[in-house]
């Protein structure tokens, strides 16, 4: 059974076990209960945003009005000229 969640710190603690060659993804993943992908996903994300790949993204992503407008006039755009 799963453990839970793991704070950033123990993440990257697990992934500098990893990384040293002090034990393989299969054996962490044993040791501490997590699937092989998941490690796999932190060190990608680790390796791309440093620690704050690493900590818990708990609140959803909100864009700004002017953003979601330009998204709506790219894909109007888009639109425009493949149908034409």
């Amino acid at each position: 059974m799963s453990r839970g969640k793991y704070s950033a710190l123990e993440k990257l603690t697990i992934l500098e076990e990893v990384t040293s060659a002090q034990i393989g993804f299969m054996a962490a993943a044993k040791k501490y209960e997590i699937n092989k992908t998941t490690l796999m996903k932190w060190q990608r994300r680790y390796k791309l945003s440093g620690y704050e790949g690493l900590e818990s993204r708990t609140r959803n992503r909100s864009y700004t009005a002017e953003l979601k407008l330009q998204a709506v006039k790219d894909y109007l755009h888009a639109q425009a000229t493949t149908s034409g």
